[in-house]
């Protein structure tokens, strides 16, 4: 990668950061170096869910195109003027890694897109932070996590529904669940799951 384009992503990832007032959110050193650390050496397949303005999806992808990995992202988002940011915000930053945009609720869309794929190499829910959000969504993919050695991202996980789900996910099930309480924000913490 030239310098020129580097310093361009950089900055339109702190810019639109700034702009959000969110100075930690969505601890994109923390996911990028966690994107860097888990992608396969074979095609990525990388679902998102709640892109909002695509900042993360931006962090997801330079990950992968900084390491040459070839990874295919989908990222679902219910509201459609966010999705359209996203895709304008994708757009300027001049990322060459596939994004698919799917509009709609991911508990509906989760589904179609897995029969279209047969892998899923890791997730990034934040779409729906209630419980039940959070649990459906997991549930959803649980199955093709596990059959690929994926791996699942979440935010804000130290309070409210995401917290409460994820304690009901790590009782059910036999997995590792790495919690990071103090990133992220309102409320913080991110974590990373693994079988």
């Amino acid at each position: 990668m030239d310098i020129s384009r580097e310093i361009y992503i950089s900055d339109f990832i702190k810019q639109n950061i700034r702009t959000q007032n969110f100075p930690t959110y969505p601890a994109c050193n923390l996911m990028y170096y966690i994107i860097l650390t888990t992608l396969k050496r074979h095609k990525n397949i990388i679902l998102e869910t709640g892109t909002f303005h695509g900042i993360s999806t931006a962090v997801i992808a330079q990950a992968a195109e900084d390491v040459c990995i070839n990874t295919h992202i989908h990222t679902i988002e219910i509201n459609k003027q966010y999705q359209d940011k996203a895709i304008e915000n994708i757009k300027i930053s001049r990322l060459r890694i596939p994004i698919s945009f799917i509009n709609g609720d991911s508990h509906i869309e989760i589904p179609k897109l897995l029969e279209k794929i047969d892998r899923l190499d890791f997730a990034f829910l934040d779409a729906d932070h209630t419980f039940n959000g959070v649990y459906t969504e997991f549930n959803l993919i649980k199955d093709i996590i596990k059959k690929s050695n994926g791996y699942v991202y979440f935010d804000n996980t130290e309070e409210g529904g995401v917290n409460e789900a994820l304690i009901k996910i790590k009782s059910e099930n036999d997995c590792n669940l790495i919690r990071f309480p103090y990133c992220s924000f309102t409320p913080p913490g991110q974590a990373l799951l693994h079988f």
